[in-house]
């Protein structure tokens, strides 16, 4: 299994040889994917925001003061701000979620060049700087993960027994006649899928091939939600069950075109 620092390394590497412009964009959604799944994820968010507030304080200073170094020094300190450009990488991942192409990715990002056309050269030189700024700003978070991480990884789901075996612990899912939601999507991933679990698994896939419901309509808001409460429970109970050594197991959004994803972290 990769770790972090090589997923982050083969999108950037993914990103420079791409044919077209979309799976230019789409090696930048998959970088933007991982820092989301670091495991301090939030520490790294912390610091580039707390950056973020002394810089733009000393850009507002110097609004104050006039000489001849002010449009330099501005400069300067706009490019030492990391959150600006990761902000614009997490605008563009968004935009890359099939719901919002209409919204954003035609208008936004193909407002001069086409899908399937080379990205320009200005636009590739951008994009590239973002990445390796927020690169370099990731790799003391990633060094951090990597010295102290656990191998805990997934061994197997017990269809009978519904209890998973991760790591040195057995957590069991679901008692029989108890949460079937959570043993149902436990044993699609595991059992039905064991030789692909490392794939995204939509919540439309799940309702017609486990629960064999042919009514799932992704125009009723609703219709995702007894899937991502599953997950939910899921998450709580290997979380709780393996004192929080295992945190995050499955990963999965909140929309009727949304998926599941078992955490690569623990693959």
């Amino acid at each position: 299994m990769q770790t972090t620092k090589e997923l982050l390394e083969n999108s950037i590497k993914l990103f420079e040889e791409a044919p077209t412009s979309l799976e230019a964009y789409k090696a930048i959604s998959d970088f933007v994917e991982t820092i989301y799944k670091m495991e301090n994820y939030k520490d790294f968010i912390n610091l580039l925001e707390k950056e973020a507030d002394v810089i733009n304080q000393e850009i507002a200073d110097l609004r104050a003061y006039r000489n001849e170094f002010r449009e330099r020094q501005n400069e300067v300190l706009h490019q030492l701000n990391t959150w600006v450009f990761f902000d614009i990488l997490m605008g563009l991942h968004n935009a890359m979620k099939p719901e919002n192409y209409g919204k954003m990715i035609c208008g936004v990002y193909f407002n001069s060049f086409n899908p399937d056309d080379p990205m320009p050269e200005h636009h590739k030189k951008e994009y590239r700087l973002y990445l390796d700024k927020v690169y370099k700003k990731a790799l003391p978070f990633l060094r951090s993960n990597e010295q102290k991480s656990v191998e805990i990884k997934f061994k197997s789901y017990n269809e009978e027994t519904r209890i998973l075996t991760v790591g040195d612990h057995k957590v069991l899912i679901a008692k029989r006649g108890g949460n079937n939601n959570a043993h149902e999507i436990m044993a699609y991933i595991f059992i039905d899928n064991k030789d692909k679990i490392n794939d995204k698994f939509y919540y439309s896939e799940i309702a017609l091939k486990r629960f064999e419901d042919e009514h799932y309509n992704p125009k009723n808001k609703y219709a995702y939600q007894p899937y991502s409460g599953a997950c939910d429970r899921i998450n709580d109970i290997i979380f709780k069950d393996t004192n929080g050594e295992v945190k995050d197991f499955l990963t999965f959004d909140y929309s009727t075109l949304g998926y599941i994803e078992v955490n690569p972290k623990y693959l």
